[in-house]
Formats: structure tokens, C-alpha cells, sequence
């Protein structure tokens, strides 16, 4: 950016499009996270009775590439049984292609050029007495978004809490 003009910097800026950031009102929900996800190593994410989430949004991203990626999810759970109006899926798997109507972006402070993917929306149905984990498996290495929604909203940004 040091070698760029003033007009460049500039021009660049009128053509960027805008982001919002909401820090303070209602946020659908309370942890986000991003991991390199290696085709060779699954990522699981562990919870406890007390943490159960509506749903577990998962977004990937690429370094440039328009190959389609194939994600394994696994669920880990104890199940109600009889009837319930909800059932859930344990084993599924996704074949994400790149799509150009997509527009979203990450920030990776070695390279810039990602591809996006649809996200995948993993909801916890009421079929479910408890989650005891999610594994989610690439068969090639992708920088992947978790993103865990709680019926409680958090009251302000807390990302200088330390994790688990």
C-alpha cells in the first residue's frame, strides 16, 4: 500500500464496498472462530450439557482455487427417543463448488486472494437430549469459519477472552 499514490489509495477506497460491523446491538450469537483446516486432521468441537447451540455455521474459504471441496461432518450425540418432530442427520457429507454471487472475504495476513464457499448451517434439532460433539473433515487443507449460535445474545464484544 506504501507504493501506491494518493489517487490510487483513493480510487481504491470510492470502489470498495462498504463493511459494517455490529459491536454492540443484538448478535445472533456468541463465539466465532477460524482454524486451517488440514485434509489430513479432523476438527472436533467438543460441548458440554450446558453449551448446546441452536446451530453451528461453518464457512470456508480457499487459497485461490475453483475445485469443488468435500467436507465430512460427523455428529456426536445422545438422541431422545421415540417421536419427536425433528430428526437429525449424524453422518453427511458436502461437495461445496465456488459460486460468484458469493460475497464475502477473509482476512488471512499471508494471503489475500481466498476463494469463498457457501456456508453450511448445522442445526441442533430438538431430536437431540444432548451434543457431545461435531468433527468436520476436508479432503483438501481449507481455512474454515466456525461460527456457534446460542439462544442468548452476548452483551458486548468479548474477544480478548482466552479459550478453552
Amino acid at each position: 500500500m506504501s507504493e501506491l499514490s494518493v489517487e490510487t489509495l483513493q480510487q481504491l477506497q470510492s470502489q470498495a464496498k462498504t463493511i459494517y460491523q455490529n459491536w454492540y446491538g443484538e448478535r445472533p450469537w456468541i463465539k466465532q472462530r477460524i482454524y486451517q483446516l488440514d485434509k489430513s486432521a479432523p476438527l472436533t468441537l467438543e460441548f458440554t450439557a450446558q453449551q448446546r447451540p441452536m446451530s453451528v455455521v461453518f464457512k470456508v474459504f480457499r487459497t485461490n482455487s475453483s475445485e469443488p471441496v468435500e467436507l465430512s461432518l460427523t455428529q456426536n450425540a445422545d438422541y431422545k427417543s421415540g417421536l419427536t418432530s425433528e430428526y437429525s442427520i449424524a453422518k453427511q457429507r458436502f461437495m461445496l463448488h465456488q459460486s460468484a454471487l458469493l460475497d464475502a472475504f477473509l482476512i488471512h495476513p499471508k494471503n489475500s486472494q481466498l476463494t469463498s464457499y457457501p456456508s453450511i448451517t448445522q442445526t441442533i434439532t430438538n431430536d437431540i437430549a444432548e451434543l457431545h460433539s461435531l468433527t468436520l473433515q476436508a479432503t483438501d487443507t481449507v481455512w474454515i469459519s466456525v461460527l456457534e449460535e446460542y439462544p442468548l445474545q452476548e452483551q458486548k464484544v468479548r474477544w480478548w477472552n482466552h479459550e478453552n
